[in-house]
């Protein structure tokens, strides 16, 4: 039986998912009997997706008037200096 530091780290590399069976079988197993390891693994996952959403909104380009938002924002804003 695997340990629960031995399955984070193979769940958390992701290397255990593109393993062959016989490799991923023994992490089934504890996953299945272990609700901490099954909280880290949705963890993980929910963060990594919430990363990838975050680098797909930096991608986009900012609208055609940023610039001219941006520049009444900050010649708006009280808390900078003159």
């Amino acid at each position: 039986m695997m340990s629960c530091k031995d399955v984070s780290a193979s769940v958390d590399s992701g290397q255990w998912e593109t393993a062959s069976w016989w490799r991923r079988l023994p992490v089934y197993f504890h996953l299945a009997m272990c609700r901490h390891c099954r909280a880290f693994r949705r963890y993980g996952r929910m963060m990594n997706n919430e990363a990838g959403r975050l680098g797909e909104s930096f991608a986009a380009e900012p609208g055609p008037d940023f610039d001219t938002r941006l520049r009444t924002a900050l010649e708006t804003d009280p808390t900078l200096p003159g």
